[in-house]
């Protein structure tokens, strides 16, 4: 067989000088463009492998010709238009090349009938091993997915019956570990927390298969992979535990007692000072300075400056000691409550943003806070959007804030009556 790159079909070589002779006559002299010799230059000379496929006379043209002719495939029998360059070029039949589907040719079910009944789509306008995702039912199991069908061909069939069958096979091939590269010898410390039932001398250690293991902590059963053991002997409840411990122990040099010692004689937590982080975000008890009542406030917040009393002696923000009103307000499609002090100007405040008032009722301070966190809860648990559920641009008291549209009010008790608080309960007292 010759294996010449003009070969046709791999039957047998054109005349090597081929392109010469379109060129040059028998007798040397220059031949004009498309002038044809029959036995010199022409296609059943110079290719006879092509001119075998050509239904047109192929003594009349050139090999090379750019003119469009008729062909017929030897193999399959598909007929097609092309020029003679493209032929020459070593573009062959597209039936056979699958670049058209040929129904009793080419297309899927007659080439792979199995795959063909299996197949939801019109089986007769795909070719087997097509790019596209089709729609395949399981004779089996009735299962539907869909798949190229390339992949099809490759082998990748029905996944509850016949993937999975073939993965876990392979799978288990590879689970199985020589003696002494295996848990039992690599990792000897983790057999005591073993409780699976397959042998750990043919596992590998940092294999993804999942059994059972005992917490070395608390002694809990619960499942995890051989590499997620070999990092931790601990449960994710003991591990969290064990992490955040260590995190927030700080170093004495570092610590709350050291840096700050003055700030450290009002801390009432817990937790020792000496290893207490500066920017801890962790709430604790402390001692105000100037009443000398326990408050709570985060380590960061009094490192930094801020909420440095308690709220009744605070000079700024709501102070719960005083007398104070409980207001509702609205602005541009939207409904806002809170709480104030008398004579804090915080209504001046509002109204100058642009605020209009709807309604306030005049309440001690502690009542004022307790009715403005139960409504906020009952907001939360009413699923009403508000705060940064609501709005994308912040503003001042945007958290006490929703949009008219999801709970429209103009009165307090209309509001409480709405949410499910006990007005009265707070007005008694």
């Amino acid at each position: 067989m010759c294996k010449s790159k003009d070969c046709q079909h791999g039957k047998e070589s054109p005349i090597k000088d081929w392109k010469h002779r379109v060129q040059f006559g028998p007798d040397g002299k220059r031949l004009g463009n498309g002038t044809v010799i029959v036995g010199w230059n022409d296609m059943a000379t110079t290719h006879k492998a092509l001119a075998a496929e050509c239904m047109d006379d192929a003594t009349k043209y050139r090999a090379g010709t750019h003119k469009r002719l008729n062909w017929k495939c030897s193999v399959c029998g598909y007929e097609w238009p092309a020029t003679g360059s493209d032929r020459v070029r070593g573009k062959g039949c597209p039936c056979c090349s699958n670049k058209v589907v040929v129904p009793g040719i080419n297309d899927m079910a007659t080439t792979h009938p199995g795959l063909a009944k299996e197949c939801i789509n019109d089986s007769t306008k795909y070719v087997a091993g097509t790019g596209v995702r089709l729609s395949w039912k399981c004779l089996k199991c009735g299962f539907k997915w869909s798949t190229r069908g390339a992949d099809r061909v490759d082998g990748y069939g029905c996944k509850p019956c016949g993937y999975k069958i073939v993965a876990s096979k392979v799978a288990k091939t590879r689970r199985v570990a020589p003696s002494r590269k295996s848990l039992a010898v690599l990792r000897p410390g983790l057999l005591g927390l073993y409780r699976g039932k397959q042998d750990p001398r043919t596992i590998y250690p940092n294999s993804k298969t999942v059994c059972d293991w005992a917490c070395q902590s608390c002694g809990k059963i619960y499942p995890a992979t051989f590499a997620a053991k070999t990092k931790s002997p601990l449960c994710k409840g003991c591990g969290r535990k064990r992490g955040g411990e260590s995190r927030k122990i700080s170093p004495f040099e570092k610590s709350l007692s050291f840096l700050m010692p003055e700030l450290a004689k009002e801390y009432c937590g817990k937790q020792d000072p000496r290893t207490v982080f500066l920017n801890a975000a962790m709430c604790c008890n402390w001692s105000c300075r100037l009443c000398g009542e326990t408050f709570k406030a985060r380590v960061c917040d009094r490192s930094a400056g801020r909420n440095q009393t308690c709220r009744d002696c605070s000079e700024s923000g709501f102070n719960p000691s005083k007398h104070s009103v409980f207001y509702l307000i609205t602005r541009a499609g939207c409904i806002k409550l809170g709480i104030a002090n008398n004579g804090s100007g915080r209504l001046d405040r509002h109204r100058r943003a642009g605020w209009s008032h709807l309604a306030t009722i005049s309440l001690p301070g502690k009542k004022a806070l307790e009715l403005e966190k139960s409504l906020k809860f009952a907001l939360k648990a009413k699923m009403i959007p508000h705060g940064r559920q609501a709005f994308l641009v912040k503003f001042d008291g945007y958290t006490e804030a929703w949009p008219e549209e999801y709970l429209k009010v103009r009165t307090i008790r209309g509001l409480c009556r709405k949410l499910g608080i006990n007005l009265e309960a707070f007005l008694a007292a």
